[in-house]
């Protein structure tokens, strides 16, 4: 009898030790499957902006829409750029091409000129960087941690923060909020004629 319940114990234990272990991998893998999401995410957005700054560019009927649409272009390309180089850090291939959803977009306001377009793409960037924003404000403050390290281990406590390259996808977001918000400030300003 007693061999028995030493018998199931030890099954038990192994149970429980092969579930937390399974656990911990799946928390690390949706780590990063988080990561490569949103990664994708910003890099869609991010491309998105600078097709369409172009096309506000040279479409706009307002000088201060065009301006605009150069300023998206300008911070929009540097910010692409430096999510790139974070991803590839990460070991994360991002997409070089827009989704279906902002390739309608795109499609839709290339169909539209002067102030007819003014309206239509500073809605757009108003829409687009409230949801950007939000976004960026989630990831920022989003807690990722795998659970408590072991003591006294260095390697330990660097992935239960997600690790160096995650922290550095959390700067990127951390400096593209700012810029993001002022971007939305700027357009809801074009929106209301100022």
């Amino acid at each position: 009898m007693a061999t028995l319940v030493t018998r199931t114990a030890t099954a038990i234990a192994i149970v429980l030790v092969a579930c937390n272990f399974h656990v911990a991998i799946t928390a690390e893998q949706a780590r990063r499957t988080d990561s490569r999401l949103f990664i994708s995410e910003m890099t869609i957005v991010g491309l998105t902006e600078v097709q369409l700054g172009q096309m506000a560019a040279e479409r706009g009927e307002r000088a201060n829409v065009k301006a605009f649409g150069q300023m998206m272009v300008k911070d929009h390309s540097k910010a692409n750029a430096e999510l790139s180089r974070v991803a590839a850090e990460m070991k994360i291939v991002p997409p070089t091409e827009i989704d279906k959803k902002h390739g309608e977009l795109v499609e839709r306001l290339s169909k539209l000129n002067g102030a007819e377009f003014d309206r239509a793409y500073v809605m757009a960037m108003v829409e687009g960087h409230q949801a950007v924003a939000a976004q960026l404000r989630e990831w920022t403050t989003a807690s990722r941690p795998l659970g408590s390290p072991p003591a006294g281990d260095p390697k330990a406590a660097d992935l239960a923060r997600g690790g160096p390259n995650e922290e550095k996808l959390t700067e990127w977001a951390i400096r593209a909020l700012p810029i993001v918000e002022k971007h939305l400030e700027h357009a809801r300003a074009l929106q209301k004629g100022e």
